[in-house]
């Protein structure tokens, strides 16, 4: 081998570890922003005024059940803080101890606030690393849907004290969403059901709703397709 040659593959050497080098010690402080050692603290204490007053909406919202017309569309209105405790009462019954191939959802809570929603999520590591076990993320975001499709904007994403981009973050929510939701009789009763919803600043959430489609889905769901949830609207004013 010729020294000219030598020099070469030293050189490319040399260049390949500072590549290498670079590249861990980048891994490394990702990884030391990114992971903490203990799961942050998540709050979920129910307004039972909110709750209360959310759920007297609802069962108004329910009487819009009988005799429905085709078409015709009802519309649903709830503060920021009626929202937030019909979120509390699904996230305690769903989602927790949900695993995918390499972490597990430890805790999580969903609140709205002027407009914004903001998700924070302790997910566990299921191998640790030295510099911890448990990814604390907050997503902050606007969401609104329409005539079967959702727009979801992304306003700001963390992982520990890590920034997480945008485009990362909307293929998680898509992951997310294709892997729960998608396909599932959930979507089916959405797209039927829900013509818009929205929220707003000043205004909470604005739901418009076909109460027609409703008592369909329902009783799909609940009673067979056998129309039997439909002959209950139409018989009982009560």
């Amino acid at each position: 081998m010729s020294s000219k040659t030598k020099k070469i593959l030293i050189i490319t050497g040399c260049i390949l570890l500072v590549f290498l080098l670079a590249s861990g010690i980048t891994f490394t402080v990702i990884l030391a922003k990114s992971v903490d050692k203990v799961p942050m603290e998540i709050r979920k204490e129910i307004d039972f005024s909110a709750s209360l007053r959310a759920m007297n909406k609802v069962v108004r919202a329910r009487k819009t059940l009988y005799h429905t017309v085709p078409q015709k569309a009802e519309i649903l209105r709830l503060q920021d803080d009626e929202v937030n405790a019909l979120l509390q009462t699904l996230l305690r019954t769903s989602g927790k101890g949900k695993k995918e191939a390499f972490l597990r959802l430890e805790n999580a809570n969903l609140t709205l606030n002027n407009g914004i929603f903001t998700l924070k999520a302790v997910l566990k590591l299921r191998e640790g690393t030295p510099f911890g076990q448990y990814l604390n993320t907050v997503v902050r975001f606007r969401f609104s849907y329409e005539n079967g499709k959702e727009k979801i904007t992304i306003l700001s994403a963390m992982s520990g004290t890590m920034p997480v981009s945008r485009e990362q973050c909307m293929k998680g929510f898509l992951k997310f969403r294709d892997r729960y939701f998608t396909g599932t009789q959930y979507e089916v009763l959405l797209k039927k059901c829900i013509r818009k919803a929205e929220a707003e600043k000043d205004k909470g959430a604005v739901i418009t709703y076909i109460p027609y489609n409703m008592v369909d889905e329902i009783d799909r769901l609940f009673y067979g397709g056998t129309g039997e949830f439909r002959r209950m609207m139409d018989n009982d004013d009560d």
